[in-house]
């Protein structure tokens, strides 16, 4: 018979279920899950928290706010799982049975072979430029956040020390 301490410290203990089994985590919120799925479907981060959290507040401020709901374990965790249901479904779906009467949608499945292909087209070549290409686009498919780092709208804004110098610049070398 187990001593009344032994059942209280059961009782308390919030780590794990009666069987042994850890509890699961606290579920996502509507907004975490809205900023989850819009990460795992390609959207950039900031435009994914932008939309999952109505945003009104500075570019800059919300950036900061996106790197941190990403940052958090749940979060980063649930949008992996849903790009590796993406990834599995899209396979699945590639494999189905082809219909004479029915045109097959291209598939992420489908893509990624083409790239396997490419890729050793461009290494059988030792072309670097083709096979970084070859990394890009699979970046971009697995939304990676290639966007982020090439869209201007994202970077900060120039001063008007900076834009006063930048004239003189472009004056100096038109006087050439």
């Amino acid at each position: 018979m187990p001593s009344e301490m032994t059942t209280r410290r059961t009782e308390h203990d919030h780590s794990s279920t009666p069987a042994g089994r850890p509890l699961t985590r606290r579920a996502l919120t509507p907004r975490e899950e809205a900023y989850a799925v819009a990460r795992a479907s390609g959207a950039p981060a900031i435009d994914a928290f932008l939309g999952a959290y109505n945003w009104t507040g500075k570019r800059d401020n919300a950036r900061q706010q996106a790197a941190a709901v990403e940052g958090r374990e749940r979060v980063a965790r649930r949008i992996q799982e849903l790009r590796d249901q993406y990834a599995k479904a899209a396979v699945e779906a590639s494999r189905g049975t082809i219909e004479c009467s029915r045109t097959r949608a291209y598939t992420m499945a489908d893509a990624m072979t083409e790239l396997d292909m490419a890729m050793e087209m461009a290494s059988t070549k030792e072309n670097p430029m083709a096979m970084i290409k070859v990394v890009e686009v699979r970046m971009k498919l697995y939304g990676l956040g290639i966007g982020e780092a090439r869209n201007p709208v994202n970077q900060p804004e120039i001063t008007y020390e900076q834009a006063v110098e930048l004239l003189e610049e472009i004056r100096a070398f038109k006087s050439r």
